[in-house]
């Protein structure tokens, strides 16, 4: 018997109830309004296909079935609803059940009683209740979603304990109010597909009890307190998509045999993954990322990582009382390593040329970005394989055992005790800005700091490694194990050694509290060696000038382990040209731009007696010689301000300089007799002096306070100046050094004292009214003076800072020349224009002389000698 409802039914208890019939079809637009129940199908009866596109209602229940069903189709446009239940399966079966409309009850959409089950359940429009969307007591074979189920204050989907559900396929939406799916029964497989999500307030998927055997996501699970909760068991989850939570991303705490994440485990607020309870193993090539990512206290037998583990608190922590297996480790753990328990803490790294990365949480592997692993409670053991160790390690008293390979590209300390076994290796990264900012943290390369004993098995390998495009050159040398416990072993003559296309070798050298592995670059490595060794193993000093040959032979002599110095000493030693050698040589000398301060300076000094020597001249009634019938002032106070620049070319392999000063004098003079004048003067200079050329960015200020006394002696026409000083010459300087690897600057402080003498006669001639009155005066002068610079040490430069001996620099120059001058009468005076050619020797060597030593050099051994250029 087959029921079509042409357009309403409206019943007292049952619309359709107690039939035996093939089909029910309620069409659209037709409208089955039970009493309490929509459809009731009782015991021992059947239904064929029930087919709904119109609406059937029920104000308790929509469609009840009791007995069974073989096909229950809603479809779109249609709608079943219910005071309490959409559809009840209350005792029977029900083979397919398809959903293309509205299917909602006032407590569950689809209620699916205990000892009940539904063959299939498809879903491609809406099922909702206000409590759950779907309950299932008794056993659905297969579920597939592609609509949305909903619960507005429970659970989309309640899997109940005494549920089974075989395969539940989600492609569309599973949403809850507190939780997406709750299991306390059995689901065999739960694919959550691509286009999936499931999400709750609470938790995306509760397993409160029973079991899920298999559980792929694809899409996305959310929840605000765990995307996953498990409180009972999983055999196996694989991510490939997005599982999220506040609290956690994933929350064990009971059993998962395997989880497999390729996609993205996430926490906004605590944990990535809590694990409580165990994990058979944990692999990991997707992202796992909370505040802590991967939080232990249970037991985790394995952990495999070829993707991204981070945490801002931790990337890892396992508890006092939590068990953590081996880690292998190919991709990158960002953020600290905590391990609170007993046993030890074995990571393996990545295979052939992989290393795996672990560092601090910005996942990067600058100085900056250096983590930090804590250990206390026992041993840090790095297996085989290869990691790129960029975090700081402390285990306390216990210690870090090397069995593999590790590249340290920064300088890491290890607070407690570092073993390297005889078939491990440890690799020293070397960058192209070695201690380019002049920080001992910022050194450029390498090198393990250990606190407590080191010790390298014989036969281990330690090698330098280029992490871009650094040279390697030879002579040079790193400090790249340093360790302050009595019983550090390097077997330093028994260790491999290497570096691409040089010899090296290791030395154990002794340094005040410390004992310090140092690798020296040798020669290039030859495809044919020579006949005969090389017999230096030291750099090469590409320099040919006199003053960069010197600083840079006196650099290479350095023997010591500071780590400035040394990375100074690489970059120097990495000049592949002979231009680039001279360029570093001259900004490492102090001779350029002491030589333009002394200079400077001197020249300022000479500004102020020619000043004077003007004014002496004005005293006498210009520059005639010749009384005029106006006596000059017999007394009087006066003041000169003055100022020009300077410029001086490369001399002598040395870089010149531009110069810029202006000063001020103060003095006072009187006649004594008839041909005697004396006075005195004060005087105050301010000299600013750039370099070029190699040394183009160096500079010095020099400011000069001088104390003159002078004298003019007038016989009418000849004439005798004399003069006598003393000058303080306050010096700043300000030394740059940028070449390849070093970039820094060295800035020093010292004073110099200067002594001065001078005589100078004069003899004017009028040539008469046919020469237009010209006065010719021949000129002889002689002057002497000795300038005592002091000692200092600059400060900065990137360890490139010197101490600069104290010098002495004399001088004795005489003057032969002449001068013309002529009188023009103005309105406002008299005007006087002058030329003077002047012929000046100097009669001692007065090319300065820089001793220096690098600052950093306690020995001394550094020091060089180099000579600046001749004074004109």
């Amino acid at each position: 018997m087959a029921i079509a409802i042409a357009s309403a039914i409206t019943a007292g208890q049952s619309g359709i109830a107690q039939a035996t019939v093939h089909d029910v079809i309620n069409p659209s637009g037709t409208t089955l309004i039970g009493g309490s129940i929509g459809i009731f199908n009782p015991n021992s009866d059947s239904i064929g296909t029930l087919s709904n596109s119109g609406t059937i209602i029920g104000s308790s229940i929509g469609i009840q079935n009791n007995s069974s069903i073989t096909e229950l189709d809603n479809n779109l446009g249609g709608t079943i609803s219910g005071g309490s239940f959409g559809i009840l399966n209350n005792f029977g079966s029900i083979g397919t059940l398809s959903n293309s409309g509205t299917l909602s009850g006032a407590k569950v959409g689809i209620y699916n009683n205990g000892s009940t089950s539904i063959g299939m359940l498809v879903n491609t429009g809406a099922i909702s209740g206000v409590r759950n969307g779907i309950s299932n007591l008794g056993s659905i074979g297969t579920l597939n979603n592609s609509g949305s189920i909903s619960g507005d204050q429970n659970t989309g989907i309640y899997n109940t304990g005494s549920g089974s559900i075989g395969t539940l396929s989600n492609n569309g939406t599973i949403s809850g109010a507190t939780v997406g799916i709750y299991n306390t029964g059995s689901i065999t497989e739960l694919d959550n597909n691509l286009s999936g999500t499931i999400s709750g307030d609470n938790f995306g998927i509760l397993i409160n009890g029973g079991s899920i055997g298999t559980l792929n996501n694809s899409g996305t699970i959310s929840g605000i307190t765990a995307g996953i909760a498990n409180n009972a068991s999983i055999g196996t989850l694989n991510n490939r998509g997005t599982i999220s939570g506040i609290t956690a991303g994933i929350s064990n705490d009971a059993s998962i045999g395997t989880l497999n994440n390729s996609g993205t485990i996430t926490s906004s607020g605590t944990e990535g993954i809590h694990n409580g309870g165990s994990i058979g193993s944990l692999t990991n090539s997707g992202t796992v990322t909370g505040n802590a990512g991967i939080y232990n206290t249970g037991s985790i037998d394995s952990l495999t990582n070829s993707g991204t583990i981070t945490g801002q608190y931790a990337a890892i922590y396992n508890d006092k009382l939590g068990t953590l297996g081996p880690i292998t480790n190919s991709g990158v753990i960002a953020g600290a390593i905590m391990n609170e328990a007993s046993q030890d803490l074995n990571i393996n790294g990545g295979t052939g040329s992989t290393f795996g990365l672990l560092t601090g949480f910005g996942g990067g592997t600058d100085i900056g970005d250096v983590g930090l692993i804590t250990n206390t409670a026992s041993n840090v053991i790095f297996g085989s394989g290869n990691q790129l160790l960029n975090d700081n390690i402390n285990v306390g008293s216990f210690k870090v055992s090397n069995q593999g390979t590790l590249l340290v590209n920064n300088s890491i300390t290890i607070t407690g005790n570092y073993d390297q076994a005889a078939n491990a290796k440890l690799l020293i990264g070397v960058s192209d800005s070695a201690v380019a900012a002049g920080t001992a943290s910022d050194s450029g390369y390498g090198r393990l700091v250990v606190t407590g004993d080191a010790n390298i098995a014989s036969g281990s390998s330690v090698g330098l490694v280029s992490t871009h495009t650094y040279g390697f050159a030879q002579g040079q040398r790193y400090l790249v194990v340093q360790a302050g416990g009595a019983g550090t072993n390097y077997n330093a003559d028994t260790l491999h050694y290497s570096v691409a296309g040089y010899d090296v070798s290791g030395t154990s050298v002794v340094d005040g509290a410390n004992k310090n592995l140092v690798l020296t670059v040798g020669a290039v490595q030859s495809v044919t060696p020579p006949v005969t060794p090389p017999t230096s193993n030291g750099p090469i000093n590409r320099a040919n000038t006199a003053d960069g040959t010197a600083s840079l032979a006196g650099l290479f002599n350095y023997q010591g382990f500071n780590a400035d110095l040394m990375n100074v000493f690489n970059a120097a030693a990495a000049n592949g040209s002979t231009a680039a050698g001279n360029k570093a040589g001259a900004q490492l000398s102090p001779t350029a731009n002491l030589a333009a301060a002394t200079q400077g300076s001197v020249a300022s000094t000479v500004q102020v007696l020619n000043v004077t020597s003007a004014h002496l001249e004005g005293l006498r009634g210009g520059s005639t010689g010749v009384s005029t019938g106006e006596g000059p002032p017999t007394s009087g106070l006066w003041t000169q301000a003055f100022g020009g620049t300077a410029h001086m070319d490369e001399r002598d392999d040395i870089a010149g300089y531009s110069a810029r000063y202006n000063g001020l004098l103060l003095g006072a003079d009187g006649m004594l007799n008839d041909n005697w004048r004396l006075g005195g003067l004060f005087s105050y200079t301010k000299t600013t002096l750039n370099n070029n050329g190699n040394n183009d960015g160096s500079s010095a200020d020099v400011k000069s306070y001088g104390l003159f006394g002078y004298a003019s002696y007038n016989a009418n026409p000849w004439y005798l100046d004399l003069s006598v000083g003393a000058v303080q010459h306050q010096y700043d300087t300000q030394r740059q050094v940028d070449f390849t690897g070093v970039n820094g600057t060295a800035k020093g402080s010292h004073n110099g004292m200067q002594y001065t003498a001078s005589a100078q006669a004069g003899y004017p001639i009028d040539l008469g009214a046919s020469m237009a009155n010209v006065i010719l005066t021949p000129i002889a002068g002689l002057s002497y003076s000795t300038l005592r610079q002091d000692s200092y040490t600059e400060k900065g430069g990137a360890g490139t800072a010197l101490h600069v001996n104290a010098d002495n620099l004399n001088s004795l120059k005489s003057d032969l020349g002449a001068k013309l001058a002529r009188a023009f009468a103005t309105s406002y005076g008299s005007l006087t224009p002058s030329a003077q050619l002047t012929w000046r020797h100097e009669y001692r060597d007065s090319a300065l002389q820089s001793v220096a030593n690098f600052s950093a050099d306690t020995t001394g051994a550094t020091s060089f000698s180099s000579t600046g250029p001749k004074a004109v």
